[in-house]
């Protein structure tokens, strides 16, 4: 999860699968995009896809589901201090410039349901997938990248904490789709290096942020190969 911009200084971090009441963010969660609610089709289908569990889907996100993530992040930030990861995203991370960047370059999709409300439309999770290589990724400590093809970065994962095993879907999804992914999180964000260790992910050894804004910027480098 990147502190200028995803390709050149990535970060990853999930926030805990536990279901919780939520007064700040859940509201906003629950409001759909302007798409959504006046009926119309997305702009990019090809990336809807309904899953087995009900109706839980991904789709790209869009300017309208700005505030929104904005509360899923904000919620993250503050479930990574409380476990003992206050330096991972700091207080202000993603930053906005980074967010408004992920969704003008359609980085970021979204988990959602229509379990809300009048069936209305919640966000469940969101990330974003990263193209191109990524300058932190050039050099690694420790160990060693499964290999040196094109890859996709997986950056800024986070749960909106209205549902479980959305985190299982989130790498099911991008691993379906791409053949080499590449990652990275805090030591200390322990329930990311569980996500990724359970998506099958290999730890490969250290990388370090550049252009590094927040936080501590050594990371424990992932890496998926089909």
């Amino acid at each position: 999860m990147s502190e200028s911009s995803s390709a050149d200084v990535p970060e990853n971090a999930v926030s805990t699968e536990t279901v919780e009441p939520n007064n700040l963010t859940v509201p906003v969660l629950l409001t759909p995009s302007l798409a959504r609610l006046s009926g119309k089709e997305s702009a990019v289908p090809a990336n809807q896809e309904t899953l087995a569990n009900g109706t839980r889907h991904f789709r790209q996100a869009n300017d309208d589901d700005f505030d929104a993530i904005q509360a899923i992040f904000a919620r993250a930030r503050r479930l990574m201090s409380e476990n003992g990861n206050p330096s991972q995203w700091g207080s202000v991370y993603p930053l906005t410039e980074t967010v408004k960047e992920d969704l003008h370059e359609h980085r970021t999709m979204l988990l959602v349901d229509n379990e809300g409300q009048d069936e209305q439309e919640r966000i469940l999770a969101v990330f974003s997938v990263c193209e191109g290589e990524d300058s932190t990724y050039g050099t690694i400590t420790d160990g060693h990248w499964l290999n040196d093809e094109p890859y996709v970065a997986l950056h800024r994962v986070a749960s909106a904490g209205v549902a479980k095993g959305v985190s299982h879907d989130c790498m099911a999804w991008v691993t379906k789709r791409y053949k080499n992914v590449r990652g990275d999180t805090h030591e200390h964000n322990k329930a990311m290096q569980h996500v990724f260790e359970s998506a099958g992910f290999k730890r490969c050894g250290i990388i370090h942020l550049t252009n590094h804004k927040v936080g501590e910027a050594e990371r424990i480098a992932y890496h998926w190969v089909l």
